[in-house]
């Protein structure tokens, strides 16, 4: 509870025995009592290992130091918690974030090897890379896949239980409030309690506008039906779909990412010049390096990325989002919506790293050609995201790495695509979205269009 509410004190355990008594003995060992939560205890239990899990993924996002003690008690002690980390992954009964935050914390672990020399050095012998990159494509790829899905029909079930449970739940409140109306009149006068709840329900008829089928049919509290518990339940039954994916969207975004501190140095000497000359000269510059790279060290492991379909799970999740629903979204589904836009920010910012960092995926789509329709898509869902300033900074931010670091969509981009980038660039909500416009037009600078845009 004290890690939840403070950021501080994860950075005080991060490089402490703490932190390693967490991952190698009371957070795996809860694991072999991982059962479906069919009482309060299991509830319990399976609550305290997600937020451990979470815990753990978070202390081990880009810190070194503690991977550095973890191989090294392991080194001293046997203590194989990759296995366990694994084998958490692995168990379908263990709650989906639970599974979801060890593949993110596997993930982490490979990726401080990849890009810490001197860890991959010291600790190859106990834990290769290339061990590493196979226990993900068995292992996290498949959960991941699993858990990147969106159904737009589905959906639109979770959001219309939901519907139909606070509407009832809504009607038992009223009723509860009548009925409490006509005790308080009952002690006040002699009228009888039958002439005054007949007189109460014609009151009630009277201004009550028209429900549903479903609303009518419902049975009342009277008969022993919780409808407060119903749409805990509904409620219950959309987090448990939408939460998931959005981890896993998190997960196969740092999956799909590699060290990126040239690229935030990149970014700090693009804004601190004013020179127009000299900043159109840094862009072509970094498009030449970037365009010369050689083949990622993560290349390999990219590879099974893009076999086991990822990508296009991720592309097929911004599609069904893009699809209207067959159900109306209201005021009352504020969460609903809240949701929906950050699964699609997320994906945003997923398939803006695939489409920079997975060359193979780029030959897949017939040589880089469809990288554009791609790049439309996420100018799209900006029309859908604008109002939430983290989703439209994602989404934008993603759009605009893939004009920087993809220099053959440079030459792709039309008079429409120059429309809705200067839209960005004007209109936009949010502040980052609009600073993000104007890179993507530096980043055009550097290329020759059709007379038009030019």
């Amino acid at each position: 509870a004290l890690v939840e509410h403070s950021s501080d004190i994860v950075d005080r355990i991060s490089s402490s025995a703490d932190a390693i008594n967490c991952l190698t003995t009371g957070y795996l060992e809860a694991s072999s009592t991982c059962t479906p939560a069919n009482d309060d205890a299991d509830a319990a239990r399976n609550n305290c290992l997600t937020a451990t899990s979470r815990v753990v993924h978070t202390m081990l996002d880009n810190n070194p130091i503690l991977l550095h003690q973890l191989l090294a008690n392991y080194q001293s002690n046997g203590n194989d918690f990759i296995k366990k980390l694994v084998a958490l992954v692995e168990n379908g009964v263990c709650p989906a974030k639970v599974r979801l935050h060890c593949a993110g914390s596997l993930i982490s672990i490979y990726q401080l090897l990849q890009f810490h020399a001197d860890l991959k050095k010291q600790y190859e012998a106990i834990l290769s890379v290339s061990d590493l990159e196979k226990v993900i494509a068995s292992t996290v790829l498949p959960i991941l896949c699993q858990y990147v899905d969106y159904r737009p029909d589905i959906a639109a079930a979770l959001i219309s239980r939901m519907q139909e449970a606070q509407t009832a739940a809504l009607s038992e409140e009223n009723d509860a409030k009548v009925e409490a109306e006509i005790q308080e009149m009952i002690k006040g006068k002699n009228e009888s309690a039958r002439a005054i709840a007949r007189r109460q329900k014609e009151m009630k008829d009277n201004v009550k506008e028209p429900t549903d089928e479903v609303t009518k049919t419902k049975p009342t509290a009277k008969y022993g039906t919780d409808f407060q518990q119903i749409l805990t339940k509904a409620i219950e039954a959309w987090e448990n779909a939408v939460h998931p994916l959005k981890l896993a969207l998190e997960v196969a975004t740092n999956l799909c990412t590699y060290d990126d501190q040239h690229q935030q140095n990149e970014d700090y000497t693009m804004w601190e010049s004013d020179d127009e000359e000299n900043m159109e000269q840094l862009a072509k510059d970094i498009n030449a390096k970037e365009a010369n790279l050689q083949p990622l060290q993560a290349a390999a492991l990219f590879d099974h990325v893009v076999s086991c379909g990822l990508p296009e799970r991720v592309r097929g999740v911004i599609q069904g989002l893009m699809q209207p629903l067959s159900v109306d979204l209201t005021d009352d589904n504020e969460v609903v919506q809240r949701d929906l836009i950050e699964v699609l920010g997320k994906c945003g910012a997923c398939i803006g790293n695939i489409a920079i960092n997975l060359s193979s995926w780029e030959k897949q789509l017939q040589g880089g050609n469809h990288l554009i329709e791609v790049w439309r898509t996420l100018g799209q869902c900006m029309s859908k995201v604008d109002l939430h300033g983290e989703a439209s900074a994602e989404v934008s931010g993603a759009m605009t790495a893939m004009l920087r670091y993809r220099t053959e969509l440079l030459g792709a981009v039309g008079q429409d695509e120059l429309t809705l980038i200067l839209n960005l660039l004007q209109k936009a909500n949010c502040a980052e979205a609009r600073q993000n416009a104007a890179s993507m037009l530096t980043s055009l600078c550097t290329s020759p269009h059709l007379k038009e845009v030019d």
